[in-house]
């Protein structure tokens, strides 16, 4: 075909036919590479923090995975994957903001687990008693991280300092009643109530409204099966005669006994 030439018509069927031919012997099937099937298994999703399950999805059967970690949508799950993706700087931050002390926090913020000598968890509600300098608030401040570790909502306050904001509410110009701070208090799911009976110890008695407020508090917690720790130099059986029977009886009942004697 001369080079400047326009191809014929049977030339272009020539080199169609030419191209599409298969280069097969004659008799032997065509072979095609099809894709190999790949095996899967179906595995659960499953909130780590509550421990429901999601929903499914279908891996490679040589995924090593037993289950897919994804953290739902309730508050108490979002808060724990919070505190678990919290740097040290921000848990301490966390830990102030619902009212453990400086003295207690180091490096980072402590937990039941640097304190062996005392077998107690953040969620179950404990009556930790002893002398000075044994330890109860240090382990109230480990409880209340631990619960905060969980996605809990917190509380940690001294009985004293307790009172003195209900007293604060009595000003003219108060902008909280009383009934509100007895409210912020029975509202988190664990309270850590510190240093119970002071008032006695060190104005010689606890006063009337003092007594009141702690009934209030005590009952609406018990009612609610909330978690309550709580610390005191005072012996479980003088809580009658500091407070009521029924104070105690209640305290009896919320909370395991747990005596510290050894000082740290």
């Amino acid at each position: 075909m001369p080079a400047n030439s326009e191809p014929t018509t049977e030339q272009l069927r020539q080199i169609h036919i030419n191209k599409t031919k298969t280069t097969s012997p004659p008799g032997e099937k065509l072979k095609f590479n099809l894709p190999k099937k790949v095996e899967t298994k179906t595995i659960a999703i499953i909130c780590p923090a509550c421990k429901v399950v999601l929903g499914d999805r279908v891996v490679k059967i040589d995924d090593d995975r037993e289950n897919i970690r994804k953290v739902c949508e309730k508050p108490a799950c979002l808060r724990r994957d919070k505190w678990f993706r919290a740097d040290d700087r921000a848990r301490i931050n966390m830990a102030k903001a619902i009212g453990v002390g400086d003295l207690f926090i180091r490096e980072t913020v402590p937990t039941m687990a640097d304190f062996p000598a005392a077998d107690m968890r953040w969620d179950d509600s404990a009556y930790i008693h002893g002398p000075v300098g044994t330890g109860k608030t240090w382990a109230a401040s480990a409880l209340a991280c631990d619960a905060l570790a969980q996605g809990r909502t917190v509380r940690l306050v001294n009985w004293l300092w307790f009172t003195a904001e209900v007293r604060d509410t009595y000003k003219a110009a108060g902008k909280e009643t009383e009934l509100d701070i007895v409210k912020r208090y029975t509202l988190p799911d664990v309270l850590c109530l510190d240093d119970i009976g002071t008032g006695k110890q060190i104005e010689g008695r606890e006063s009337q409204a003092a007594i009141v407020l702690m009934y209030m508090l005590m009952n609406k917690r018990y009612e609610q099966n909330k978690i309550t720790h709580i610390t005191s130099n005072v012996e479980p059986d003088e809580l009658a005669s500091i407070y009521d029977p029924r104070i105690a009886r209640r305290i009896a009942e919320m909370c395991e006994i747990v005596e510290l004697s050894e000082r740290i």
